[in-house]
């Protein structure tokens, strides 16, 4: 886990047009982790300074064995019944 309240950031070699960011790091602010870009600007009276944004870091999914399509396509419910989420039909809606 990177150091907490510390980050880092360095030039964008991949940038290709104006909207992408100069500059990309990333940083982490009290344990949760955060990409960061820059731009440099230049304020009215003519002083650069940094633009940033950031965006935090999604969770890796944790590994383990995949479920089946099957199972992903059906979510369970408190009432029991099941939606298959392919079709669209919920359980409940059958006569029988």
């Amino acid at each position: 886990m990177p150091t907490d309240m510390k980050g880092s950031l360095s030039r964008n070699q991949k940038r290709e047009h104006d909207k992408q960011p100069e500059f990309r790091g990333s940083a982490c602010v009290h344990g949760t982790e955060f990409w960061i870009s820059a731009w440099v600007r230049e304020g009215d009276d003519g002083s650069k300074y940094f633009s940033l944004s950031f965006k935090e870091k999604e969770p890796k999914p944790a590994p383990g064995p995949q479920a089946s399509p099957q199972l992903k396509a059906q979510q369970s419910y408190g009432n029991g019944a099941r939606v298959d989420h392919r079709r669209g039909v919920d359980d409940s809606e059958i006569p029988f």
